[in-house]
């Protein structure tokens, strides 16, 4: 376990070096244009979801149960051309219906051009996705994390790239089909020696199998993307684009608490995939030390975005952009809540799949969108904030009472542990606000004096030990000695 959150630290990497773009767009766009690629970026979390009908994640839940890898590079083969001519024929039907759809997404149908930019990205998305989870089923957990990394990053280059030559949203959008392109052209050349000596056969069966427990957890995404993105259209509708600019900037800080779960979260489905059928107390072993460590990763950089948001997005964005801090407070607390229900929803998902999803997905939309219509108006970006922690605390309430009794207990167990995450949070919390209003440089050393004093009570009060610690760091001492021999 230790080695896969090691290797899965590649991944911090390049998800944080996506939001080193955030200075750049910010900048050049202004809160109006930035408005603008944020709805754009809305419409693509409603439609890419679908591009592989779910196959992706049977992968992921059925691919470690065939006995041979020459099963399993023959069903990947067979499920992967089935993925791209569902995603081609998706994208040419976007295409058409680009006129008509600009219209009711963006608001404007003259950029109907963005959705034919957005057609393009679906067969990549899908052959993307589907390389993926394969790599994650075999749990080639490196080459995993060096796609992933790879995409953030070149993602990262050709955006600024674009954003520094011009502030036209097509660019963007080419600039990330391009980064797309050369991320899947990896992936299928990764593979190509594998791939070579088997044999062609197209079977509906592992086709029917993978679909039918991944398609149905594909509306529930599409509910998910409503109830990320319910707020920014309630904000338009009430308030203006710039506001919903300034809605993004808060949402990408706070989004960042999930890029610290990554070396868990990255790893853990494929894992209990694995276990869930022939290492039960192993798989319990996971959910337990996950959870744990997820609180401790996420609460000291809470409390840094909640106590030191303005100087921080001021920094970043420039003082157009200070007002989102008013969002971060509350943002920061909903991606804590759902970075702790990760473990508890790999499990009840391998388990009932995804139609039970679909009503607790809606569950908080309704939430959400019932806050949003009374306190937008009044409250604005804190309001929206408010109301979207709120729907992540119904996910988490409704997702605790799916779980199986033994499985709540585990996560009532750990209750005092995060009791104690809490109040030692609570202290740095106290460091880092007196620093908050002292300039930079005090900012810089107030949160890493309240880090430190986090860990610190967190070795003091033994909610980590010292032995973990050792462990997490063995891929770290791999790596500065690397050994010859097979990819763990």
């Amino acid at each position: 376990m230790s080695h896969a959150w090691g290797l899965g630290l590649a991944q911090v990497v390049g998800a944080g070096a996506s939001a080193l773009l955030l200075p750049v767009l910010t900048r050049v766009l202004g809160p109006d244009a930035y408005g603008q690629w944020s709805l754009v970026l809305v419409l693509i979390s409603y439609v890419l979801p679908w591009t592989d009908l779910g196959v992706a994640r049977g992968i992921i839940r059925f691919c470690p149960t065939y006995d041979t890898s020459d099963a399993r590079l023959n069903v990947y083969r067979t499920v992967r051309r089935f993925a791209f001519m569902v995603s081609l024929s998706m994208g040419v039907l976007l295409a058409v219906l680009s006129p008509w759809l600009a219209q009711i997404a963006i608001g404007d149908a003259a950029d109907w051009h963005l959705l034919c930019l957005i057609a393009l990205l679906f067969p990549l998305e899908a052959l993307f996705r589907v390389g993926t989870a394969f790599v994650q089923a075999e749990e080639r957990l490196a080459h995993y994390a060096r796609i992933s990394t790879g995409r953030h990053v070149g993602e990262l280059l050709l955006l600024t790239i674009a954003a520094l030559l011009t502030a036209d949203i097509a660019w963007l959008l080419l600039a990330r089909i391009i980064s797309l392109s050369v991320v899947v052209a990896w992936i299928l050349y990764a593979g190509r020696r594998q791939l070579a000596t088997q044999r062609s056969d197209w079977s509906l069966a592992p086709i029917r199998q993978f679909v039918g427990f991944g398609l149905p957890m594909i509306p529930a995404v599409f509910v998910w993307a409503l109830i990320m993105s319910a707020d920014r259209y309630m904000l338009k509708m009430w308030s203006s684009v710039s506001d919903v600019g300034l809605y993004n900037v808060a949402d990408i800080l706070a989004l960042m608490l999930i890029n610290w779960t990554r070396p868990i979260n990255g790893v853990l489905q494929p894992k209990l995939a694995n276990l869930r059928s022939t290492n039960v107390a192993e798989s319990e072993r996971y959910i337990r030390i996950s959870f744990r460590w997820l609180a401790v990763l996420m609460a000291p950089c809470a409390v840094f975005l909640a106590t030191m948001g303005r100087p921080v997005i001021t920094l970043l964005s420039g003082a157009a952009f200070a007002d989102a801090a008013h969002a971060l407070p509350w943002l920061a607390l909903g991606y804590v809540i759902i970075g702790l229900t990760n473990p508890l929803y790999h499990v009840v998902y391998l388990r009932r799949g995804g139609f039970a999803f679909l009503w607790l997905y809606g569950a908080a939309l309704a939430v959400n969108i019932a806050l949003n219509a009374v306190l937008i108006p009044q409250h604005g970006l804190s309001g929206a904030a408010f109301a979207t922690m709120a729907a992540f605390l119904a996910y988490a309430v409704g997702l605790f009472a799916l779980a199986l009794p033994n499985e709540q207990r585990m996560i009532a167990a750990e209750s005092m542990a995060l009791v104690k995450i809490a109040g030692s949070a609570g202290v740095a919390a106290l460091v880092m606000a007196t620093a908050s209003s002292h300039g930079h440089l005090a900012v810089i050393a107030g949160a890493l004096a309240g880090g430190i004093i986090f860990f610190i009570l967190m070795l003091v009060l033994r909610v980590i030990h010292r032995h973990e610690i050792r462990e997490l760091l063995i891929p770290v001492r791999s790596w500065l000695r690397p050994r010859k021999g097979p990819e763990q």
